[in-house]
C-alpha cells in the first residue's frame, strides 16, 4: 500500500490500525479524527517522511510503533499532550534547529510521557549542539516503565564533533535505575556517563561507534548484566580505567562480585585496546597489563597469575580485531570462543593462565560454588573458533588437555599453521571441524594421504577447503 485513503477518518469506534510494512510516504490528517485509536503500528514503512502534524488530536493513543520508520524526519508537536502514550518505539531529533519550524518538536516533547514502557530510540542527538536544557528536559530518569533505551548521535564529520557537547548530553540523559538495556551508539564524547554504573537491573548493554570515548565507567559489579558488547571503540585502550587490585580484592572476597551474571561478551573492532586494567599495582610507579604480560618469569606475574580475576559464568566470548589486546580476565567456564585477526599473545596467555588454573581452587563448578569437586578450565568448552591469526604456527598440546567436551572447532585463514597436535585424536566429543584457507594444514589433512589425517580420521564431519567461499 502506497497511500491511505482520506476516508480513514469516518472510522470513528477504530481502536486499532496496523499499517506495518507498506510504501506510505505521508499519513492522510483526516487519521487525527480516529479518536478513540489506541493503537497504531507503523513499523517498518521504511518511506514515510512524517507523522500527523496534529496528532494530539488522538487523545486515546497508547501505542505508536515506529520501529524502522527509517524515513522520519522529525517528530511532530504535539506529543507532550498524548498522556496515556505507553509505547513510543523512536523519537527522531530534527536536523532543522529545534523550535525553527512549528511542525518540528523538541526533546521536550517527552517531559510529561512518563508511562512510557517498553523500547524507545532517540536518534540523531548529534544534532543538538550545547542543548543541555533540551536533554535535561527528556527527563528520562522519571520513566520507570522503560525497558529498554537506544540512544543514537551519528555523528557526521566525526573531527568537528565538540566531545563536552556529547558529554554534557548524554550525562543529562540518565534513566531510571530500573532499565534493563541500553544501547549507545555514535556517542564522541571521552568518556561515559557514570551513571551507567548505577544500573543495576541494566541485563543488556552494547556501545558501538563511538570512536573518541577513551574511558568506560566501572562495569564489573552491575549484578544483573547478562550481555555486553563493545564494538568499534577505536579510542578505548582499557576496559577499566582504575587499579585491577580493587577488582582482585572485591573478587577474592566474593566471586559473585566480578561480571556475577555476564554469560555473552564481544569485543570488536577495538583497534587499540591493549588491556583489560590499565593498572595493576597500586603506588606510585603504575604498573600495566602489558608489563606484566612481557615478563612472565618475575614474581609480580605469578603473584598476577595466581590472583587473577575471572568471570564466573560467561559462556560466550566473541573476540575479534583488537590486535594490541595483550591480556584480560578468566574464563573458566566458557563454552563458546571465537578469536580472530588479533593478538596471538593474548590467547596464549589466557589459555595457559585457565590451563594452570590461575586461581584454580577458587573456580566454581556449573553447578554450585559450594560443589567439593571441580571442573578443570575451559573442560566446558564446546565450540572453539581461531581465524585470520598470521602468526599461528602451531597448536600447543597443552590448549587441547582439557577440551574434553569440545564438539565444533574452526581454524580460518590462518596461512602458516602447519600442523594439528596429537591431542587431537583425543578429542572424543569433536563433531565438527573445519578448516579453510591454511594450505599447510589443509595439505597435511588430505584423506588417507596426509600426515595429520590420523589426528582427524575419527571426526565424522570434515570440511577442509582452501578458501573460506
Amino acid at each position: 500500500m502506497k497511500m491511505l485513503p482520506d476516508t480513514i477518518g469516518t472510522l470513528m469506534h477504530l481502536k486499532y490500525l496496523d499499517l506495518s510494512s507498506n510504501d506510505i510516504k505521508v499519513l492522510p490528517r483526516s487519521i487525527t479524527k480516529l479518536v478513540n485509536l489506541q493503537t497504531l503500528k507503523l513499523c517498518e514503512c521504511k518511506k514515510l517522511r512524517e507523522l500527523p502534524v496534529d496528532i494530539q488530536k488522538l487523545v486515546s493513543l497508547k501505542h505508536l510503533d515506529i520501529d524502522g520508520c527509517e524515513n522520519l524526519t522529525h517528530m511532530p508537536c504535539g506529543l507532550e499532550q498524548l498522556t496515556s502514550l505507553q509505547t513510543l518505539t523512536l523519537f527522531v531529533v530534527s536536523k532543522d534547529l529545534v523550535g525553527s519550524s512549528k511542525h518540528c518538536c523538541g526533546l521536550a516533547e517527552l517531559n510529561k510521557l512518563n508511562d512510557l514502557r517498553g523500547k524507545l530510540e532517540i536518534k540523531n542527538l548529534a544534532w543538538l549542539k550545547d542543548a543541555t536544557p533540551e536533554f535535561k528536559a527528556i527527563n528520562l530518569k522519571e520513566k520507570q516503565r522503560l525497558g529498554g533505551l537506544k540512544l543514537m548521535w551519528n555523528s557526521e564529520g566525526d573531527d568537528g564533533v565538540d566531545a563536552g557537547d556529547d558529554e554534557n548530553s548524554m550525562d543529562s540523559l540518565q534513566p531510571h535505575e530500573s532499565l534493563k538495556t541500553l544501547v549507545v551508539d555514535g556517542y564522541m564524547g571521552v568518556r561515559v556517563s557514570s551513571w551507567l554504573s548505577f544500573l543495576t537491573n541494566l541485563v543488556d548493554l552494547y556501545i558501538y561507534d563511538c570512536k573518541k570515548c577513551q574511558y568506560l565507567p566501572p562495569l564489573y559489579q552491575l549484578p544483573s548484566l547478562r550481555q555486553l558488547g563493545i564494538w568499534r571503540m577505536d579510542g578505548l585502550e582499557y576496559m577499566t580505567e582504575g587499579d585491577m587490585n580493587d577488582e582482585i580484592s572485591a573478587s577474592l572476597a566474593s566471586p559473585s562480585t566480578f561480571f556475577p551474571s555476564l554469560r555473552t561478551l564481544w569485543l570488536m573492532d577495538c583497534h587499540n585496546l591493549k588491556g583489560w586494567w590499565r593498572s595493576v599495582d597500586k603506588g606510585n610507579e603504575a604498573t600495566t597489563t602489558s608489563t606484566i604480560s612481557s615478563s612472565s618469569s618475575s614474581s609480580s606475574t605469578n603473584h598476577y597469575h595466581q590472583h587473577m580475576p575471572y568471570f564466573p559464568r560467561l559462556a560466550s566470548f566473541y573476540f575479534r580485531d583488537c590486535p594490541k589486546m595483550t591480556c584480560m580476565p578468566l574464563f573458566p567456564n566458557l563454552e563458546q570462543l571465537q578469536w580472530g585477526n588479533s593478538s596471538l599473545k593474548a590467547l596464549e596467555e589466557t589459555i595457559e593462565m585457565n590451563n594452570r588454573g590461575g586461581r584454580a581452587s577458587s573456580f566454581p563448578s556449573s553447578s554450585s560454588s559450594s560443589s567439593p569437586s571441580f571442573s578443570p578450565p575451559l573442560s566446558k568448552l564446546k565450540e572453539l573458533h581461531l581465524f585470520g591469526i598470521e602468526e599461528l604456527e602451531s597448536l600447543p598440546e597443552e590448549w587441547f588437555k582439557n577440551l574434553t567436551s569440545l564438539e565444533t572447532l574452526g581454524i580460518w585463514e590462518c596461512p602458516n599453521l602447519t600442523s594439528l597436535p596429537e591431542g587431537m585424536s583425543h578429542l572424543t566429543s569433536l563433531q565438527t571441524l573445519k578448516i579453510r584457507g591454511c594450505p599447510q594444514l589443509k595439505q597435511r589433512c588430505e584423506k588417507e594421504n596426509g600426515e595429520d589425517w590420523d589426528k582427524i580420521s575419527h571426526i565424522p564431519n570434515l570440511k577442509i577447503s582452501d578458501s573460506l567461499f
